[in-house]
């Protein structure tokens, strides 16, 4: 039922009711009204619902449901169509009336509707901003392919930013969408969708990471804000435990950044002995096990030796420098240097990616996988092992983004390898990477 799945979501990202609504621009009222009293969304927001969630609506809404809410709808559409109905009547009556002078004000106050074009499932574009930074949106860059010209751009209000033209200043900390209208006047052509997905953070309120337990202590808070402050050396930690899996430590849901150039060096996870199983059964390698819905920017990570190939669960070990799994998250401007070793889905930087952008990071090492026939195929790359991007029959099109990397890896495989991924899977925008 929805109002269980609404409440199972809203807990799996850690908000409250309120944060919830602000996010998808709704009361606190409706959230509690579908929660508590078996209330079911409008249209406009079950799509906004689906957005931040970035799932389609069946994961929401039993078939029944759904059937209601598009039902409901439509009786809005009829509803309209009579008006409509009704003032066109009213037109015709004015005309008959008073044809001169009432026709020439039908045909001025009817000019002709623009050709409106959609662009969500075009992709966008995920960036990381500080508070009260301004940041232009280059659309031309969003939509490299689609050659927009356009004369007025208007951008969707919301509590977490403010903006004139294409230009947005962050005032509020938090995960958000920048949604736009673009006009051109010339083609009478009237874009719409979503540009950004901004993962804002408040540099002046970052914890401090000074030293290895502060690193350590991330666990204890995992969609916290975090600055590194210092270089740390992991060498008195023979095997070190991922942040962030599923069931025990949940995942790592905050940022990560790093604008001074601090160095983390010597990273050592030499068995998969003691590190939690994740979602599916895997065991996940990384600095991060799973990250969900996160930015990380600028990690240096030197001299890192990740082997994870004597795992024996259930089913396999994924294995990045960066992280095992990420979902719907943000790594950018990150270096690696060293030895990632797993049995399924290795690479440089992350061992998979959902709907997640990699942009200008660098791998220099040796990427191996081994235990290739342990569930069917493997894969392995010098940045990902496997990019998993949207399918066409999901709600949100976000896929991946992979962008300006660089690679400088030997890679050893049982199975199928790439020099940037392993595997793509559905819808990646992929460019500019060098290997």
């Amino acid at each position: 039922m929805f109002k269980e799945k609404i409440i199972e979501y809203r807990l799996q990202h850690g908000l409250t009711q309120e944060q919830l609504a602000e996010n998808i621009g709704v009361s606190k009222y409706v959230i509690d009204g579908w929660e508590n009293n078996n209330k079911l969304p409008n249209r406009s927001s079950l799509e906004s619902l689906c957005h931040f969630f970035e799932i389609n609506d069946s994961e929401l809404l039993t078939e029944e449901e759904l059937n209601k809410v598009i039902n409901k709808n439509r009786g809005n559409v009829f509803l309209y169509k009579a008006i409509a109905y009704s003032y066109l009547v009213f037109i015709i009556c004015l005309l008959t009336i008073t044809p001169i002078f009432a026709s020439q004000a039908f045909n001025d106050s009817n000019p002709i509707l623009p050709t409106q074009i959609y662009l969500e499932y075009y992709g966008k574009k995920y960036v990381g901003l500080e508070l009260g930074k301004e940041y232009a949106i280059d659309f031309s860059e969003i939509y490299p392919d689609m050659n927009i010209y356009y004369d007025e751009c208007t951008l969707a209000e919301s509590d977490f930013y403010t903006s004139e033209n294409n230009v947005i200043t962050p005032i509020k900390k938090g995960i958000f969408y920048v949604n736009f209208t673009l006009l051109n006047k010339k083609d009478n052509i009237l874009y719409t969708g979503t540009a950004l997905k901004v993962y804002c953070y408040d540099i002046n309120k970052m914890k401090k990471i000074n030293t290895v337990e502060d690193l350590m202590n991330i666990k204890n808070n995992k969609s916290g804000h975090y600055i590194l402050n210092s270089n740390l050396d992991l060498k008195d930690i023979n095997n070190y435990i991922p942040i962030g899996d599923y069931f025990i430590d949940g995942e790592f849901s905050g940022v990560f950044i790093n604008p001074n150039n601090y160095v983390i060096r010597n990273l050592s996870i030499n068995t998969a002995t003691g590190i939690n199983s994740g979602l599916y059964g895997e065991c996940l390698g990384g600095l991060f096990g799973n990250i969900q819905n996160a930015y990380i920017d600028n990690l240096i990570l030197e001299n890192v030796y990740i082997d994870v190939s004597d795992y024996t669960g259930k089913y396999y070990s994924v294995a990045g420098g960066i992280v095992g799994n990420s979902g719907n998250s943000l790594i950018t401007n990150c270096k690696v240097s060293g030895t990632i070793i797993g049995q399924i889905n290795v690479g440089g930087i992350a061992g998979s990616i959902s709907n997640s952008t990699l942009r200008n990071n660098t791998f220099k090492g040796t990427v191996v996988q081994k235990d290739g026939n342990k569930e069917g195929p493997s894969y392995s790359g010098g940045l990902v092992g496997v990019i998993h991007g949207c399918f066409e029959n999901q709600a949100q099109h976000s896929g991946c983004e992979v962008t300006d990397n660089f690679v400088d890896a030997q890679i050893i495989a049982e199975s199928i390898s790439g020099d940037i991924a392993g595997l793509i899977k559905g819808d990646c925008v992929k460019q500019n990477n060098i290997a």
